[in-house]
């Protein structure tokens, strides 16, 4: 899975799985209703389980969301996205508006106020000199270091600290998201990067020191792993004394796991497994209404993609209601429509899934050229075959089931749909590593796409976010090209009301739907199943990962 930021998840070792011994004596106690009451016990560990390894553990640079979700063991950012997708502060003493002072009236001046007597996990304080050197560090002014994106923090001209606890970003123009969606999930400690000539290949980020709840002490590759509790964390020390991510790249393999109690949490479990998980007795299966949607991404630098035509007639062509009843039965989800989620104020709610139409997308098929010449079934143009090869992350089945439906269905209207899957790494890498959806190397990709709590998504459409050797942190790795989108996309931000904002996003809906950019196909529910000793454990629907209040969590003895 991609992230807004955007993008999995991860766990550990059998070795240490005498956590999870059951102490049957206390069953009668654990309820299913009110696992977020009683006094907090101190002290044992939980083993959390997930599909996807993070690549590094720096949630700017990484494509994952594995990566951000894992960082909120070490890292702490200026805000924090709640499970109830409100911004709250976390290091700053307040999220900054202009009642509070801390936006200025004309929208350009943005301050923080960092709380007292924040450490880093080595005991050095954490400054407004650490959270300058966090921009610096994303805008490259210290060393060599490709993050995902930099919009937004692009629109910084002048960073003042003027004290150890104030830092003030001076910006060239408004940028309306700037409060809700920069420094969420990390600062960087200046005093252990500042000398680094290439943070890209550092060290520091498979074992990063951080200012979070937990410390990393050890990362196996394609195992586990372990973090510690931070005895000096600024908001008490957390409750658990460690936690154990395993990497389990296989769902039965994590569905027995759970059975079992091998692992504590099996994190996004798939729909078509919801079943199986409700009927685990020492478990809850949590249902969050996520703001992620799943879509089959178009590359629309493929000379067949390029055309408007195909692109509908692959949309039309698709009978995502059935998709749905057959691989969803009991979550219920909804078809999607745009790229933003329902309940968002920004949500175009005059806009319909297409319906599913193979003779439209017959026609279209036609009008664009492409004929079945020789009757074998599959449509031809110039003498080439209207072939086009479809990649998911592997390992995921639903993902796989589907490929398989849509080669049926597509077959149908003359598309000869080969499948070619890879794992996570390879598929979400950066244009650097040469992940295959950032350089471009695929004609259709299943993915989802995790939202933040604004609808800024200009890094996934503008022009200037085309991944290249010139801009390798681009996110806009569909290859679309409207300028259309790219001046809405800026006026939008540069809106402070959000009624003026609101006709931009829907007028770029529109295009996005007009266009058949992608075909959307689903709005998430997402699913997690969690042992009923687990208290506080409260699943996040946004980009910030279910760890995000992970040093409140407690286990039953």
């Amino acid at each position: 899975m991609k992230k807004n930021s955007l993008w999995l998840t991860i766990f550990i070792i059998t070795a240490l799985s005498v956590s999870v011994v059951a102490g049957c004596q206390r069953k009668e106690k654990l309820s299913r209703e009110s696992l977020t009451e009683g006094k907090p016990v101190k002290g044992g560990q939980i083993i959390y389980g997930m599909l996807e390894e993070p690549d590094k553990l720096d949630p700017y640079s990484s494509q994952m969301l594995s990566s951000a979700n894992v960082c909120n063991l070490c890292f702490d950012g200026l805000i924090k996205v709640d499970n109830e997708s409100r911004v709250i502060s976390w290091l700053a003493e307040e999220v900054p508006t202009i009642a509070n002072g801390g936006i200025s009236e004309d929208g350009l001046t943005i301050t923080y106020k960092l709380k007292k007597a924040i450490k880093w996990q080595d005991g050095k304080p954490l400054t407004s000199g650490d959270v300058k050197f966090t921009w610096e560090v994303i805008m490259g002014k210290h060393g060599k270091y490709t993050p995902v994106t930099t919009i937004g923090y692009d629109r910084v001209e002048l960073v003042k600290t003027p004290d150890e606890r104030t830092v003030i970003f001076h910006l060239k123009e408004v940028y309306a998201p700037f409060v809700n969606t920069l420094f969420q999930f990390a600062i960087f400690p200046k005093h252990l990067l500042e000398k680094s000539q290439d943070l890209n290949k550092d060290s520091f980020f498979r074992r990063p020191v951080g200012s979070g709840p937990f410390k990393i002490k050890e990362w196996k590759s394609g195992e586990y792993i372990i973090a510690e509790a931070n005895s000096n964390y600024f908001l008490g020390r957390p409750n658990l004394d460690r936690i154990i991510i395993k990497f389990i790249p296989d769902d039965n393999t994590l569905f027995t796991q759970m059975r079992t109690g091998e692992i504590d949490v099996w994190e996004m479990v798939p729909p078509t497994m919801s079943q199986q998980a409700e009927q685990i007795k020492e478990a809850k299966l949590y249902k969050t209404t996520a703001v992620n949607y799943e879509n089959y991404a178009f590359n629309h630098s493929n000379p067949i993609l390029s055309d408007k035509r195909v692109r509908k007639a692959l949309w039309y062509g698709t009978d995502i209601k059935t998709i749905l009843e057959k691989l969803y039965p009991d979550s219920d989800p909804s078809i999607a429509v745009t790229d933003q989620y329902p309940k968002s104020w920004a949500y175009n709610k005059n806009l319909k899934p297409y319906p599913y139409d193979p003779q439209k997308a017959k026609k279209l098929l036609e009008k664009a050229g492409w004929k079945d010449v020789d009757g074998d079934g599959i449509r031809e143009k110039n003498g080439k075959k209207l072939t086009l090869t479809i990649s998911a992350p592997s390992g995921k089945k639903d993902r796989e089931q589907k490929e398989e439906i849509l080669q049926e269905q597509w077959r149908k209207i003359g598309v000869d749909l080969k499948i070619k899957n890879y794992d996570s790494l390879t598929l979400f890498g950066s244009f650097e590593e040469g992940g295959i959806l950032t350089t471009g190397k695929y004609d259709v990709a299943i993915f989802a796409w995790i939202a933040g709590v604004d609808p800024d998504d200009s890094s996934l459409w503008s022009i200037d976010q085309i991944p290249s050797k010139e801009n390798p942190s681009g996110q806009n790795s569909y290859f679309y090209r409207n300028p259309k989108i790219d001046r809405l996309c800026k006026e939008a931000v540069k809106t402070m009301n959000q009624e003026k904002r609101k006709k931009y996003y829907w007028r770029i809906q529109e295009i996005l739907y007009e266009d058949a950019v992608t075909i959307f196909e689903r709005y998430w529910v997402d699913l997690n199943s969690a042992t009923l000793k687990l208290h506080q454990f409260k699943p996040n629907p946004t980009n910030q990962g279910h760890m995000w209040n992970v040093y409140e969590w407690w286990k039953e003895k």
